[in-house]
């Protein structure tokens, strides 16, 4: 049965939220309050710049599916590029394991390749899943659940309340800093339109009249005390070490005010800050403290290989001198599969060719897409996944040298989509 896969109407839009929230009633629960509040909230996010589209996969007629692709600027080892998002994929519950979702997976990975773009990204609702499709995880994300008094007291001399009105500056802020991390997403006012509801408070370090950081939070119930509460951070942006001191001495400071702060972060070395890295939950492993929790959310996949590193032909390769053969699987989308020989020449790449039969390089690697997809974001370097049984390589001198190669800082990304 042939399927079609669309942009929706304004109507059809309110069928696809209706479906969605059958498939996943995780946003107040299925009525029709909880309809009329996400068709607003898209719409308003929409007038705000956030370019985000709902699409609907139809046969005879009928939807049974839908999901959001979404237009976002990825920072790409300080290349800011197109990226695209995938958000709310969902199946009719009657229309289940009838390849619904893997149509419009691939209508997702083809819209994105026709538009230029060489990266896709989603959080995976399954993780092995999606990664059967050839999406690579991301960076992991820790949730730290820490006592003020854990955190290190610095001084904060330059901080300001933040209102609605302020949004502007905030979003100019949170660019600044995604501009300077890979990983980050450049986004339009629209994405933030949250951190101005009323439960949210937001502290933000002036300094000559700009704003250099600022941290969006809320009180959340903690312990059965009714005058304790924990600090719960949504947004912990700074764009130099003194911004970012200020605000972790805001966070300490409250130690009469919160109980705990819960803090999410995708910094592995957190935790070096903290006087106790400790969680407050039981001891799992004999003398080891619980210092966090970590759950993997992010995925991302390349479509083209080629193009990344055309995007990336003014980069330095830890100034590799080499010619390295890249064979990507990829059984998903074939349109990806193939070889692509890559010539270094004092770290910067080369294509010089997208042929699988060329054999005049020095070293070869082999890899599924996923894996790929992870090692060239940065999430994994290229020993672990060959340790791992993940990726060949034709000489095995060369594994440290093409580990070297791809070595970068990993990706952080806090937009959710």
């Amino acid at each position: 049965m042939k399927s079609i896969i669309r942009p929706l109407s304004e109507a059809e839009h309110i069928e696809f939220v209706n479906l969605k929230l059958k498939s996943f009633p995780i946003k107040g629960g299925f009525n029709d309050e909880t309809v009329d509040e996400i068709l607003k909230e898209f719409d308003t996010k929409s007038e705000k710049g956030v370019r985000k589209a709902p699409y609907g996969l139809f046969r005879n007629g009928e939807l049974l599916g839908g999901m959001y692709l979404n237009d976002l600027s990825l920072n790409f080892h300080d290349k800011i590029i197109l990226m695209g998002g995938l958000g709310a994929v969902a199946a009719d519950l009657l229309h289940k394991k009838e390849g619904v979702a893997k149509e419009m997976v691939t209508y997702f990975l083809e819209h994105y390749e026709a538009k230029g773009a060489a990266i896709v990204s989603l959080y995976a609702f399954r993780l092995d899943f999606y990664r059967k499709m050839g999406f690579g995880f991301g960076t992991k994300t820790n949730q730290y659940r820490i006592r003020p008094s854990a955190l290190p007291r610095y001084e904060k001399d330059d901080l300001v309340y933040l209102e609605k009105d302020d949004l502007e500056i905030m979003v100019a802020c949170y660019n600044r800093y995604a501009k300077q991390n890979h990983g980050m997403v450049v986004h339009a006012e629209g994405w933030w339109l949250n951190l101005t509801k009323k439960e949210m408070l937001t502290v933000g370090v002036m300094q000559n009249g700009q704003l250099k950081g600022y941290c969006t939070f809320e009180y959340v119930k903690g312990s059965e005390n009714p005058y304790w509460f924990d600090i719960k951070v949504h947004h912990f942006i700074y764009e130099n070490k003194e911004a970012f001191s200020q605000l972790i001495g805001f966070l300490a400071s409250q130690i009469d005010q919160a109980e705990f702060v819960i803090f999410e972060t995708q910094d592995d070395d957190f935790h070096y800050m903290l006087d106790y890295p400790h969680n407050g939950r039981p001891f799992e492993v004999l003398l080891h403290h619980q210092s966090n929790v970590q759950e993997v959310g992010i995925c991302y996949r390349v479509i083209n290989v080629p193009r990344v590193f055309d995007i990336l032909k003014e980069s330095n390769f830890a100034d590799a001198n080499l010619i390295l053969k890249i064979t990507v699987e990829d059984s998903f989308y074939p349109n990806n599969q193939g070889s692509t020989t890559v010539k270094f020449t004092d770290g910067t790449p080369n294509i010089i060719l997208d042929n699988d039969d060329f054999e005049d390089f020095d070293v070869e690697i082999v890899m599924d897409v996923s894996e790929f997809s992870a090692m060239i974001i940065g999430s994994v370097g290229f020993k672990k996944l060959y340790d791992y049984g993940f990726a060949d390589v034709s000489d095995k001198m060369y594994i440290l040298t093409i580990d070297k190669i791809f070595a970068s800082q990993k990706p952080i990304c806090i937009s959710r989509f």
